[in-house]
């Protein structure tokens, strides 16, 4: 693996100095804690000061999370994100981004890698094209925040929607380096499907709305009558829900599929039926198609999958067809036959395509499709439209092409190398910790994300923080060994020409 290597002539004293601090951890936690403690009593004693308190103390624990184990502090970030992203916050002043849990957790345990590299303690992958291409992506969108209707917004979406997945997927693919550390990686995935399906169980037989900040006045509850709620809390959509379940339950098929005993079996086999409730209580027709999509794609290059998926399948269609009559007057039956009010999005695209044309390299800014679009829509009409209803149409409109083009290369890349690993991990001698079939698993995952993101524009965060966090653990992780096989066949080819005869002359014969 190609890594970073620093030489500085203080090496000396920042390793004397990190292994006393390591030496002194447990004096160092301690007073951390009486520090925390004397904040926290200080908070309290303060009247209207509890979120300052409760933030205190997220921080604070996750600091230690960190310093024990970075991956450890790298899944709680993923884990927490949908509950307190937008509660527990340090506030750092008008007009500068505020630092989230993952915000803040990116920027230090980036920090955190680059001190423990530079005195030798951890080896840092270098950066691929991967990287430089994100890089590239979040330059080209940058250059569209002056032309925003409102560019600190721009900027916070950003950083919010892709520099920090972009980070999290850099740091994945350097904290997630042996099969171990793979499997609690894929656990914490798990665990998010779960408490999503059963946040949504809850959500739809309750109609309580958690862990939310938006103002549902005025908002749609219901698709056309009241029987079918729309999700509100936790990730704000339906389609975000979907989404969160598409990109997990595949991989919640692999741990059960592949588990070691028949009591793990049983724990996956009910994480993965509350991760199905919950995608059938999301009532979102897209993530439907692409998880059945995903599946019919891993059926062919997985056989143990295969054989599952032929036998739900029959039964699934021996079950509609007993029930057909009951399945017609099921809210499943209405949704699918219903027209909800974001329809007509063949409409919304043609009319960002040719806002598009008036500005192909640089783009509109973000936000101005809402104010603009009625001068160019397709059917003669001049009433603005207020969503795109597409990620991709979204950034084309709003970055042109200084930000779509290395945005899309991105995913291309990441489908790209995943293909190669996955033909590679199938030859003898593969040394990746990531088998043929867990890359095949990303395919199911990618179809969920990239084809998802066509039909909606993705806001929530934690859709993309799992998208890039799993591309980063199953692909990013095993780059180097792709260019290392590539850099093998180019040496042996070099070799090969340099051992050759030349054109015309004659070998001598051998005795």
């Amino acid at each position: 693996m190609r890594t970073f290597k620093f030489s500085l002539p203080t090496e000396h004293l920042y390793r004397s100095s990190l292994r006393l601090l390591y030496s002194a951890r447990h004096l160092i936690f301690g007073l951390m804690a009486i520090l925390l403690g004397i904040v926290v009593g200080q908070g309290l004693a303060s009247p209207g000061s509890y979120q300052d308190v409760i933030t205190y103390l997220v921080f604070g624990g996750w600091l230690v999370l960190c310093l024990l184990d970075p991956l450890t502090g790298l899944l709680a970030v993923v884990l927490v994100n949908p509950f307190i992203e937008t509660s527990i916050k340090l506030d750092l002043g008008k007009g500068i981004p505020d630092f989230s849990i993952t915000r803040f957790g990116a920027a230090f345990l980036l920090t955190f890698l680059l001190a423990r590299t530079t005195v030798r303690l951890h080896r840092l992958a270098s950066p691929t094209r991967v990287e430089a291409t994100m890089l590239a992506a979040i330059a080209g969108m940058s250059a569209a925040v002056d032309a925003s209707v409102s560019p600190t917004a721009a900027l916070q979406r950003i950083l919010t929607l892709y520099l920090m997945p972009y980070s999290l997927y850099f740091l994945t693919r350097n904290l997630v380096q042996d099969r171990s550390r793979l499997d609690r990686f894929l656990l914490a995935l798990i665990i998010v499907g779960t408490y999503s399906g059963v946040y949504a169980a809850y959500e739809q037989l309750t109609g309580n709305v958690l862990f939310t900040t938006a103002d549902l006045k005025g908002r749609i509850l219901y698709y056309g009558t009241e029987k079918i709620r729309v999700l509100r809390g936790l990730y704000g959509e339906p389609a975000m829900f979907g989404r969160v379940f598409g990109m997990i339950i595949p991989i919640n098929f692999y741990m059960m599929l592949e588990a070691p005993s028949q009591r793990r079996r049983l724990i996956f086999l009910g994480t993965l039926g509350v991760s199905f409730l919950g995608l059938l209580l999301a009532y979102n027709r897209t993530p439907w198609l692409t998880t059945l999509l995903g599946f019919v794609i891993l059926q062919f290059v997985y056989p143990k999958f295969r054989r599952l998926f032929l036998v739900l399948i029959l039964v699934a269609g021996t079950l509609a067809f007993l029930s057909s009559d009951r399945l017609e007057e099921s809210t499943f039956s209405e949704r699918i036959n219903s027209n909800s009010t974001l329809e007509g999005r063949t409409l919304r695209w043609e009319t960002a395509f040719n806002m598009w044309k008036d500005k192909p390299l640089s783009g509109w800014g973000f936000d101005r499709y809402q104010y603009e679009s009625g001068k160019y829509r397709p059917d003669g009409l001049r009433q603005n439209i207020k969503a795109v209803e597409s990620t991709f149409m979204a950034i084309l409109v709003a970055t042109g092409l200084l930000g779509f083009v290395p945005w899309v290369t991105v995913l291309v890349l990441l489908l790209y190398l995943s293909i190669r690993l996955y033909i590679q991990a199938r030859t003898p001698g593969w040394s990746g910790f990531v088998d043929d079939k867990l890359l095949a698993v990303f395919w199911a995952v990618f179809v969920t994300y990239a084809l998802g993101a066509w039909t909606v524009v993705v806001n929530h965060p934690m859709v993309h923080i799992l998208f890039f966090t799993i591309a980063g653990a199953l692909v990013g992780t095993h780059q180097h060994l792709m260019d290392a096989n590539t850099e093998t066949r180019r040496n042996t080819l070099r070799g090969g020409r340099a051992g050759s005869p030349a054109p015309g002359s004659v070998s001598a014969p051998t005795l």
